[in-house]
């Protein structure tokens, strides 16, 4: 009788742990992507706001330094990397990122 006891409260135990970690781990992941995503598109709206249209006749252009472990870079319509950090030419993301 007493292993029985034992067995049920470990089980009851298991079964709230499951069911607290499960959707506070989904919630703190959902909340770290958001907050990178965030910091990222804080990162592109200040770097699109120092980018003159006068860039494509050769004027130079400063980026802002992105966040750690990140790269920024500026393409042109052609996906060609023209100054900043990134693939030579557009791969995926940078194609994702031109589609919006």
């Amino acid at each position: 009788m007493r292993e029985r006891v034992v067995r049920v409260a470990l089980v009851a135990a298991l079964v709230a742990v499951v069911l607290l970690a499960v959707p506070l781990a989904w919630a703190i992941r959902s909340v770290l992507y958001t907050d990178q995503r965030d910091s990222l598109e804080r990162v592109a709206l200040a770097a699109a706001v120092q980018v003159s249209p006068d860039y494509r006749k050769g004027d130079p252009v400063e980026l802002p330094s992105p966040p750690a472990g990140t790269r920024l870079g500026l393409y042109d319509p052609r996906l060609r990397l023209r100054t900043g950090g990134g693939p030579g030419a557009g791969d995926a993301a940078v194609r994702r990122a031109r589609a919006g």
